[in-house]
């Protein structure tokens, strides 16, 4: 059953995704309001300036962060009352997937606060203090994306149900998964110096991505002076 809310909720959450509307009045009807508890506030992109705004809405309106499933937070920095923010986390009891980009706040005692089971987590350009605890307390997590990884020797205990990882390929060369993994993404710029294929003969193993897929990857990571080595040779457990 969706949670309802009031229509002064709705007219907040409009407000929160386009500042600009001056009335709310006539668009809150009773289909709109039903879009609204339905698909509106289930992804939420905050950044910038709105940051504060966002969370401020968390924490008077508990209810709110309750419909949320995504949170994306790109470039923002907090200035407001810590307390608070932490309560605003705290609301966030449907959460399933959470994506930080470039912000300069410091999660590691926010992060701990989210009460939902994650099954998503994207955290660039760098995991921070205080990512080991707060994995730890979110298993379930199964697709992942680590920005200048220095945890990875770790993953395999701290997220058994890993199946879609992307990470920078020197990373992803010591994640050794503790279960088929369904999705391999590398991230490299095109002037690296690769001499030799990087990902790691345990992790392939360990793999289950469609071969034509890997094969073309492990192409495009060695440098064009060397001869890409045969497929089978990489994976001989892999028919």
């Amino acid at each position: 059953m969706q949670p309802q809310i009031p229509d002064s909720c709705l007219c907040e959450i409009l407000r929160l995704l386009n500042p600009n509307i001056q009335s709310t009045t006539i668009v809150v009807s009773r289909r709109f309001a039903h879009l609204a508890r339905a698909e509106l506030y289930r992804t939420v992109e905050v950044a910038g300036d709105r940051t504060q705004m966002f969370f401020s809405a968390l924490k008077s309106r508990r209810e709110l962060g309750a419909l949320v499933t995504k949170l994306v937070l790109v470039g923002i920095e907090y200035e407001g009352d810590r307390d608070g923010l932490r309560e605003a986390f705290c609301s966030l009891v449907n959460l399933r997937s959470l994506h930080i980009q470039y912000s300069r706040l410091d999660f590691a005692h926010l992060l701990k606060n989210i009460p939902g089971r994650l099954q998503d987590l994207l955290y660039w350009p760098a995991i921070c203090d205080g990512a080991i605890d707060f994995l730890i307390s979110q298993p379930h997590i199964t697709s992942a994306f680590f920005g200048d990884l220095n945890l990875a020797a770790n993953i395999p205990s701290l997220l058994p149900h890993l199946t879609d990882i992307a990470a920078p390929p020197e990373d992803l060369n010591i994640i050794v998964p503790s279960r088929p993994v369904k999705d391999i993404e590398f991230h490299y710029s095109e002037g690296d110096q690769i001499r030799r294929p990087i990902i790691s003969l345990k992790f392939l193993s360990l793999s289950s991505a469609p071969i034509l897929s890997l094969e073309l990857q492990i192409s495009q990571l060695v440098a064009a002076a060397e001869e890409v080595p045969a497929l089978h040779t990489l994976l001989p457990d892999i028919r």
